[in-house]
């Protein structure tokens, strides 16, 4: 297994918070990349239902609801334990024979976030990340229909004009990709970007809406 470098950390649970004002939506300009990472990709059987990804009636994260306290979250699944320093615990599961490392994250009110990170694909092998990224895409779309919001984050815009190059982009690091949903008292966020000479690091994560509410009327 991967280790966890503070840099993977970093995006998975820091980059790009929440919190963040939201950019414009521009469904159209996230379309222009999809069709390279589609044939791109290798089949992973999208149509198959993707378990434990999505909320179901009841819980908002998993087996877990947002607030609950840190010890209900621990036991409200037998899965191993990577770490847990009562403020950040995280576990490792597979969701379609894809290793999976899930994060929990805990403030004063009790568990505010939580993700599902892909990246167990083997250093290099851009063609079943992307495949990796499709299908959950595909069912984020399929379960919850069009995202709120898309948009482009380009840290280097040499491609921007160049939507041939996009991919390109997204390999060098130009470019990240992020999807927004909302499902009830739940912010859903996709996200694509470089891993450099490992490829892509993809992530889905969720947040507690009312918890972003809040904290965005603070600022």
């Amino acid at each position: 297994m991967r280790i966890l470098t503070g840099s993977t950390l970093a995006f998975l649970f820091l980059v790009a918070p929440f919190g963040t004002t939201p950019a414009a939506s521009s469904p159209s300009a996230f379309d222009a990349p999809r069709p390279l990472i589609e044939s791109e990709g290798v089949s992973l059987r999208a149509s198959e239902t993707t378990r434990g990804m999505f909320p179901v009636a009841g819980f908002d994260f998993r087996n877990a609801s947002w607030l609950m306290e840190h010890d209900a979250v621990r036991s409200s699944e037998d899965l191993p334990i990577l770490s847990d320093d009562g403020k950040v615990l995280t576990r490792l599961t597979t969701i379609q024979g894809l290793e999976v490392v899930l994060g929990y994250f805990f403030g004063d009110d009790g568990l505010f976030e939580g993700g599902a990170y892909f990246f167990e694909l083997g250093s290099g092998n851009t063609r079943q990340q992307l495949a990796a990224y499709r299908m959950v895409r595909v069912s984020l779309l399929r379960n919850f229909g069009d995202p709120l919001r898309t948009r482009l984050i380009w840290s280097d815009e040499t491609y921007k004009g160049d939507a041939d190059n996009w991919l390109k982009a997204l390999r060098l690091g130009h470019v990240a990709v992020e999807a927004f949903w909302r499902v009830d008292g739940t912010i859903i966020r996709h996200k694509l970007s470089s891993a450099g000479q490992d490829g892509f690091l993809h992530a889905l994560n969720y947040a507690h809406a009312g918890r972003l509410a809040a904290d965005s009327a603070a600022d």
